[in-house]
């Protein structure tokens, strides 16, 4: 083995950097015999002799795609030269993406994650957000401000996305910024289509509404809502009953009351 790796690693050396096909099987022969090391420094070497802009990138992307596998660290350095020349290289993006996830350069991968969001839409849009948002968590790059930015935009694009409802929950135990969550999960049940997650949405911005930040007002828009949602409980009636009191908001209550009393009627007539 040692003399045929003695072999191998001569003809490396001594091989013209035109011979494309016995490069090609050189690099097959050290690749087999497990001189991965040998393989880069061939590949790092045939780039720094093309002169040819097409071969040097092919070059480039064989040595790119070498180091994914053994060194991300280094890959990173060849997929970044690649995109410098084409920025809007698609596959370069997605490898340059792999390469820093297996680095743990969670900092540039946000980066880079961010910038390709821009122009971005539909699907794509979601799944670049449901990344970034994992990125910016306490056990990530530890970013609240970007983590709850970014997933108030994935809320209104994917009103029920458990990551992101899960993300401004945390945010409302911890009170941080208690509007901006109401805010958020407002508009998640706004374009909430599925009647019972809506209704459980506008029921927690009632409760946040009324016991982090004290604001009737809101809490008995929400109320209302569930009212029309749900027309046969009682919960939401006797709740905006009681917040409309406490507002004292006489009008509103008088008519509420009215539209009780009917309603009471016509559920005995239709009894009798």
């Amino acid at each position: 083995r040692e003399t045929a790796e003695s072999f191998l690693l001569t003809a490396r050396d001594i091989c013209p950097p035109g011979a494309r096909e016995q490069l090609l099987a050189l690099e097959s022969a050290l690749l087999e015999a497990g001189l991965e090391d040998e393989v880069a420094t061939l590949l790092e070497e045939r780039v720094e002799r093309c002169s040819q802009p097409e071969e040097r990138r092919r070059l480039q992307w064989a040595l790119a795609r070498h180091h994914l596998d053994h060194d991300p660290t280094t890959a990173i350095a060849v997929l970044e030269e690649l995109r410098r020349a084409e920025p809007d290289d698609e596959e370069a993006i997605a490898q340059l993406e792999r390469a820093y996830e297996a680095a743990g350069d969670d900092q540039r991968l946000a980066e880079l994650l961010a910038e390709e969001l821009e122009g971005k839409e539909g699907r794509r849009r979601i799944e670049l957000l449901e990344r970034l948002g994992e990125l910016y968590r306490p056990e990530r790059l530890d970013d609240p401000e970007r983590a709850l930015r970014t997933y108030g935009e994935l809320l209104r694009l994917a009103p029920h996305n458990a990551p992101a409802l899960e993300m401004v929950r945390q945010q409302a135990e911890q009170a941080n910024d208690p509007r901006t969550v109401v805010v958020l999960l407002s508009r998640a049940a706004e374009s909430e289509d599925d009647p019972r997650r809506r209704e459980a949405l506008h029921r927690e911005v009632a409760r946040l509404a009324e016991e982090k930040l004290g604001d009737l007002d809101v809490a008995i828009g929400q109320w209302r809502q569930l009212v029309a949602l749900t027309p046969e409980s009682e919960e939401p009636r006797d709740a905006l009953q009681r917040l409309l009191r406490e507002a004292e908001r006489w009008t509103e209550l008088e008519g509420h009351l009215l539209a009780e009393v009917s309603r009471q009627s016509d559920d005995k007539g239709r009894v009798a």
